[in-house]
């Protein structure tokens, strides 16, 4: 059984803590692997369940779900191949960069393993005979948003949707409203061209750097706190660009852009698609996930604990 990495507070005791939840998500790390090759992905809950689309048509999403903050690196995949995965891309960069050279047939292998490593159905179906995709039945298919053939209805990771993968990067995670930024630095401004860091409102993007920077320094967060939805590399989503998940070798949708892609490619009414089969340095991807159940049970016995530290404290006042 693989454990789970503490929830990431900030520093103040439990009045800092109280402060976090009420200002920023969750965000948790799920570990996988075992041994010399165990790593982590952390995710940020996306919540805002049933907020509406942008003007341009995406981003509406009727439930509450979680995002990888990062692009899925090579180290990853190299450590997840090393234990038995599927061979997923090329390794066109180094451990900390994003991996690349990654068809969406490989991401979602790569992401049927991570839900076997955890205990969880496979996400995607693939004939073990011929190992070529197929679709899901009506009865196994994900119907959370409408039915979704590519997505097992029991899978715990998977490719972002459309829909997804938009409202982490646009929206403007301000309630259930149809408010998104231009683009995924939560600013209508185009961010500042870099190589790599973490400033606000920056992403590496415009030929700045020769390479893809890290993914953990991939220019600023969106409101979500996800980083390098804008720029770095291109990423897969799970929905086909017909917008209907019902024919296996459907064109994809992949957006965002890479660290040599023009300012436009980086915005929100920007998208782009290709094969599944295709793979080049400048494709990665990022990992989505269901909710965590157990923040919920966690945010209650904050709220009761510092409901109790609260009346106690008015006690000693008034003694």
């Amino acid at each position: 059984m693989k454990k789970d990495h503490c929830f990431i507070f900030c520093s103040g005791g439990l009045v800092g803590l109280f402060g976090w939840m009420m200002g920023s998500e969750w965000v948790r790390a799920d570990e996988f692997g075992s041994g010399t090759n165990r790593f982590t992905i952390e995710f940020v809950s996306i919540g805002n369940a049933g907020n509406g689309d942008d003007v341009t048509g995406y981003g509406g999403v009727s439930y509450g779900y979680r995002m990888g903050v990062t692009e899925v690196a090579q180290e990853v995949v190299t450590k997840a191949v090393n234990l038995g995965a599927t061979s997923v891309g090329g390794g066109a960069w180094s451990a900390g960069q994003p991996a690349a050279n990654v068809s969406w047939f490989e991401a979602a292998r790569l992401v049927n393993w991570l839900n076997v490593d955890r205990g969880h159905s496979p996400a995607y179906l693939f004939n073990p005979l011929n190992g070529q995709m197929e679709l899901w039945s009506s009865a196994e298919a994900w119907q959370a948003g409408g039915e979704n053939l590519y997505r097992h209805k029991d899978a715990y990771y998977f490719l972002p949707s459309d829909d997804e993968w938009y409202k982490a990067a646009f929206h403007q995670n301000n309630g259930v409203t149809a408010d998104y930024w231009d683009y995924a630095t939560g600013s209508d401004v185009a961010p500042s061209a870099v190589g790599g860091g973490v400033l606000a409102n920056t992403a590496v993007y415009g030929g700045v750097g020769v390479a893809p920077a890290s993914v953990g320094g991939a220019g600023g967060g969106s409101p979500y706190g996800m980083m390098g939805q804008g720029g770095n590399v291109f990423e897969w989503q799970e929905t086909a660009f017909t917008g209907v998940n019902n024919g296996v070798n459907l064109f994809r949708n992949t957006r965002g852009g890479g660290w040599a892609s023009a300012q436009s490619d980086l915005l929100s009414v920007t998208r782009f698609f290709n094969f599944p089969t295709f793979s080049a340095n400048l494709q990665g991807f990022r990992v989505a996930s269901v909710p965590e159940p157990g923040t919920s049970l966690l945010l209650g016995g904050v709220m009761v604990l510092w409901a109790g530290r609260r009346r106690r404290g008015e006690a000693e006042v008034k003694s």
